[in-house]
């Protein structure tokens, strides 16, 4: 029994002081303490002020914005897509630039390191370092004050580097994307900027020759910032192409954090559930 809460104490003391007490990266070596690694994980701060957020007018796209329609760049930012990274993009509609945590991602590693806490607010991203040999991950994804997740991911050897990501958007949006390899028109971007271009016909109406020559003719040198965004970067894609599918997570975060310390303490699963409150949200 003393062993059972002594454990208990330190997995609430990492859990407190890992997850609670900081929003930083960490950077942590598995393999010796004298060893420095890289950061399992970057956050990087208002990538929106890369390029500017221009003031469109929202009259009429907030019911779409809180459904979260699939409209690049109107509803939600695309993540990076780059070879041995996994990132996570924050915008908000309704408060593009705002200093307002907008969500809470917290990030589990197979090694049993204390779990990562990220704040992200709009116009930041999350860079996540899936390089061959690192860890499995598990991600928990929060609204603001919320104690349970708005949903949780599992990215394994088989869903790594898929060219894969996540948007958050707002009202509790989750985007799960995969890079766009094709030549895919942002009709609706175009449209919101340039729909009295042709009084004869919208956006929508142009075959493909014609919505080209607008972008590549007049919204090239009119309009920098909607060029850029013409075509899409991603497409929307179910989650199960992202996570790796697994109906024990409880067991798989139990054994990650408790399987390493059998051969010193015994423990029953209950009570590591009630030392690390965000299990008993699953």
């Amino acid at each position: 029994m003393i062993k059972k809460k002594l454990l208990s104490l330190i997995i609430g003391t990492v859990i407190c002081t890992g997850m609670f007490a900081t929003a930083k990266p960490t950077t942590v070596s598995a393999a010796s303490p004298a060893t420095v690694a890289k950061p399992i994980a970057k956050l990087i701060r208002n990538i929106l002020n890369t390029f500017g957020v221009p003031s469109l007018h929202q009259s009429g796209l907030e019911a779409e914005a809180r459904a979260g329609a699939d409209v690049e760049n109107l509803f939600f930012i695309p993540p990076k897509f780059e070879n041995n990274k996994f990132c996570i993009s924050a915008y908000n509609f309704f408060n593009k630039t705002g200093n307002d945590i907008m969500n809470k991602v917290v990030l589990y590693t197979e090694d049993g390191a204390a779990p990562r806490v990220y704040n992200l607010r709009s116009g930041d991203m999350l860079e996540i370092d899936t390089s061959p040999g690192t860890p499995d991950y598990i991600l928990e994804f929060f609204a603001p004050g919320s104690s349970q997740p708005m949903d949780t991911i599992y990215l394994t050897e088989g869903t790594k580097n898929q060219n894969t990501g996540v948007a958050l958007a707002q009202n509790n949006n989750i985007y799960y994307l995969q890079k766009e390899n094709n030549r895919v028109i942002n009709d609706r971007l175009i449209q919101e900027y340039y729909g009295n271009y042709d009084p004869s016909a919208l956006i929508y109406m142009l075959d493909s020759d014609r919505k080209v020559s607008l972008i590549e003719n007049t919204i090239k040198y009119d309009n920098r910032w909607v060029y850029q965004r013409a075509y899409r970067k991603s497409r929307e894609i179910a989650k199960s192409s992202v996570s790796t599918v697994h109906f024990g997570l409880k067991s798989v975060l139990y054994s990650w954090y408790v399987g390493k310390d059998t051969n010193v303490f015994t423990i029953e699963e209950n009570d590591l559930v009630r030392s690390i409150p965000e299990l008993n949200n699953w």
